[in-house]
């Protein structure tokens, strides 16, 4: 039985990323919780603790680790960011990856942060005896924008080096499109602009979200901070959505099939199937060199 309080197992490996468990080593969570979640959030819950490392399970969360076989591949979702500056005990995180490579385990990690680069030597490490795939959340081509929703996340250009420096790292690494919010970021220049930027920084696919999902208490928090920031979208959302647990934009059918469209265009995965065959192939061809 896998201890909830460090780790849950994914019972649709397939579905997201190959992953066979995610990993909690940290309190708190990523900001965003706060307001909403996307479909693409594995672990959509949110706690008011500071960010933190799990300091004090340490012990019980190697042991879960060492007990699992070669192969099993381990998630660390952004929720909180594995890499959150809050968090400035870098030793902490590096021994739980030294135990994924000595267990021969495979990796998933998604980051929006470039404290990354200091584990990359150890994560590439890890390419040699199992998969591993790293993603960049990107929802927002405006810094702007993406400032009042997410004041403390790095601005576009930053996660373009971010994954530029892991793509030249030869780590198999590609982007989440999220959040995708109505009435804010759901434009196609906005989507199409996300695509082109992330191919050319060496992004490998691109895996889409299109709306949000919001609790009571979510939805209540979210209209607070747009009647602050975005005082003239109140109306239009509430009288789009009122109490509705999900959000998608009127116009996601024609985003859907722009992204589509695009993405065939740059031959880039979008599909999970497709993403994880692709990494697989990736990994096999890092085992050569």
């Amino acid at each position: 039985m896998v201890p909830v309080s460090i780790a849950f197992s994914n019972k649709n490996p397939e579905r997201y990323f190959g992953v066979d468990y995610i990993l909690k080593p940290f309190f708190g969570s990523h900001p965003s919780r706060r307001y909403f979640s996307t479909t693409a959030d594995l672990d959509p819950s949110f706690s008011r603790e500071p960010i933190r490392p799990k300091v004090e399970l340490i012990k019980t969360i190697e042991q879960f680790l060492e007990g699992l076989l070669p192969g099993k591949i381990i998630g660390l979702v952004q929720n909180p960011d594995p890499y959150d500056p809050k968090n400035a005990d870098n030793e902490y995180l590096r021994s739980l990856l030294n135990i994924v490579k000595e267990r021969k385990l495979g990796l998933y990690l998604e980051t929006a942060s470039d404290l990354i680069f200091q584990d990359l030597p150890l994560i590439k490490e890890i390419t040699a005896n199992a998969p591993v795939l790293i993603t960049v959340p990107i929802g927002f081509l405006n810094d702007s924008i993406q400032s009042i929703i997410l004041p403390d996340d790095p601005g576009l250009a930053k996660k373009m080096r971010l994954i530029q420096k892991i793509n030249q790292e030869k780590i198999p690494v590609g982007v989440i499109l999220k959040p995708i919010i109505p009435f804010v970021n759901d434009t196609e220049n906005n989507i199409l602009e996300i695509i082109e930027k992330s191919k050319s920084a060496g992004a490998a696919f691109i895996y889409p979200s299109f709306g949000i999902t919001l609790s009571p208490t979510q939805r209540q928090a979210f209209m607070e901070l747009i009647t602050r920031e975005l005082p003239g979208l109140r109306n239009i959302l509430m009288d789009q959505f009122g109490l509705k647990k999900s959000w998608a934009s009127p116009e996601q059918k024609q985003l859907k099939k722009a992204f589509v469209i695009n993405m065939k265009k740059n031959k880039l995965p979008f599909g999970m199937k497709d993403i994880i065959g692709s990494t697989k192939e990736t990994n096999v061809q890092l085992k050569l060199f």
